[in-house]
């Protein structure tokens, strides 16, 4: 969960029992503690906070329309509050908790999230950054994820988000299928957890572990499931012990160069300071990047450098062809990865990197997205 100082001494000492309750996965007593608060006359600034535990909370449960009526809540309360923080903390922790949900909204909450964390707490900072990356990874941009991932990784964190970072990392790098890679990640990740006593990240990361070293699966699991205790039976505690949340794997990829990334992110929407704010660059240094692009593609303006990325039919809208289109019909009609290979008679990594192709042709961050932008 993201934390937010109200500036009151009571709303620190709130978040703080409520960060002990999820570092140890009592998720109960994060229950009790909501509803206390809630019963309380608060000003529109409290029951914004309140209504973003919830919507945490019950994205950890994987009760994802609760989650949503509950960020709506935080968010209809955080625009009639006199801090302006209090909307992009929702933001943040919709986009991390909805990510595998609502990829592409994901990424525009972190991206709206990153401007005002630029002007408040660099901690929030860092979780809008890390937002941005679950947004990525589950859009099946996983090589956008690992390589801000990197940059994440090479600022001044604190343990606590340096081990939430190398945690993301290992799930971005498991997703591009670089195991090796990923094991020296959580190899790191895990010790920073375990010192700091936070059984709940511990066990995440451990379970994340053990989906990429068989071997080791059911010692990683009868810790974790120790580590779970008396709250082992949680909606959100199952997710963790039966892999719920595990990501989905993507054809291995090169990670972009630092222009690559920053076209890429421009492709998003991304004005310049957002642009050096997610990558921790300057704007000068996005602007130099910007017009070698346009150089390098023969384009006038940042909307042409952005066309030439896809190729259009006369109509304006990226052509596809005879298969292509077969692909996206399967996908509307509801079709499973799975379902689609066996149809088409190919593999499943094989439809994953069609997909993947032909959203960065569309510019758009899901496959959801894909088939509207396809269809309009």
């Amino acid at each position: 969960m993201v934390g937010t100082a109200r500036g009151t001494d009571t709303a620190t000492s709130w978040w703080k029992v409520i960060g002990a309750a999820t570092a140890r996965g009592d998720f109960g007593a994060i229950d009790t503690e909501i509803a206390r608060v809630r019963d309380t006359s608060g000003p529109p600034g409290d029951q914004s906070v309140v209504w973003t535990a919830t919507g945490a909370l019950a994205g950890l449960r994987g009760e994802f329309v609760e989650a949503e009526v509950a960020f709506a809540e935080a968010l209809r309360y955080a625009d009639v509050s006199d801090d302006g923080r209090h909307a992009g903390v929702a933001r943040i922790t919709r986009a991390e908790c909805m990510a595998l949900v609502t990829p592409a909204r994901s990424i525009e909450d972190a991206r709206h999230a990153i401007v005002a964390g630029g002007s408040g707490s660099r901690a929030i900072l860092h979780q809008a950054r890390m937002a941005l990356i679950a947004g990525h990874r589950a859009a099946g941009d996983v090589d956008i994820a690992i390589a801000l991932g990197e940059r994440v990784l090479a600022d001044d964190l604190s343990p606590l988000n340096r081990g939430r970072a190398l945690g993301g990392q290992a799930m971005s790098l498991i997703a591009a299928d670089r195991r090796e890679d990923a094991l020296v990640v959580l190899a790191q990740a895990i010790p920073i957890f375990e010192e700091l006593g936070t059984e709940w990240f511990t066990a995440v990361t451990e379970m994340a572990l053990a989906r990429i070293d068989p071997s080791r699966y059911d010692e990683l699991h009868r810790r974790s499931l120790a580590r779970a205790g008396r709250f082992a039976d949680d909606p959100a505690w199952r997710r963790v012990l039966d892999g719920k949340n595990a990501p989905e794997l993507a054809p291995t990829s090169r990670v972009p160069s630092a222009r690559e990334l920053v076209i890429a992110l421009v492709a998003r929407g991304f004005t310049t300071r957002q642009v050096a704010d997610a990558l921790l660059i300057q704007p000068s240094t996005v602007e130099s990047h910007v017009r070698q692009s346009m150089i390098l593609a023969g384009a006038a303006t940042r909307a042409q450098l952005v066309g030439a990325r896809g190729t259009c039919t006369h109509g304006g809208a990226p052509s596809m062809t005879a298969e292509e289109r077969e692909l996206l019909d399967l996908v509307a009609s509801g079709c499973t990865t799975k379902e689609i290979a066996a149809r088409l008679h190919l593999s499943t990594r094989t439809v994953t990197r069609r997909l993947r192709a032909l959203r960065e042709r569309f510019q758009v961050a899901s496959t959801p997205a894909l088939v509207a932008a396809a269809t309009s």
